[in-house]
């Protein structure tokens, strides 16, 4: 793939099942995701493939970092590019969590485990729904200072 192409969808799902054969056998991924601009169709030529893991429980947390930029590597030469984010959902903030959930595309999901599936969903949703009044309130706040100039400083 070129900078100046989309990638097709197709292709990308096909290629994507490649990766999760590889990944079946693991035990440590409990979902995939496809989330962001190709997950809706809305994918220009500059748009990465974003891409979010759900490791198992029993996946150390100082074990993230090395398996998400071993995993990145697998997907960058299965996919052939090396515009892929992975995102590890175990440590992701909650509002990057929801949007996964809600507007991500489920490609892979252990069926022995969709247990932790389950409760990962309504841990992250719990999280994103109590912090949004807050969030709201940043947001306005913010958006007022924009509009009066005294944004940065000023």
């Amino acid at each position: 793939m070129t900078t100046d192409n989309i990638f097709p969808i197709e292709k990308l799902r096909s290629r994507l099942q490649k990766f999760i054969n590889t990944i079946r056998d693991s035990g440590q991924i409990i979902a995939f995701y496809l989330f962001g601009s190709y997950a809706v169709g809305r994918a220009t030529p500059q748009s990465d493939i974003d891409l979010a893991i759900l490791f198992d429980k029993s996946v150390e947390r100082e074990r993230y970092l090395p398996e998400r930029l071993r995993l990145m590597g697998e997907l960058s030469i299965v996919l052939e590019t090396d515009r892929v984010e992975l995102v590890v959902l175990n440590e992701a903030p909650p509002a990057l969590a929801y949007r996964v959930i809600k507007d991500g595309e489920l490609l892979f999901a252990r069926d022995e485990r969709k247990g932790q599936l389950v409760d990962f969903k309504v841990k992250t949703m719990d999280l994103y729904f109590d912090f949004l009044p807050a969030q709201r309130i940043f947001s306005e706040g913010l958006a007022r200072r924009i509009r009066e100039g005294s944004f940065g400083g000023g």
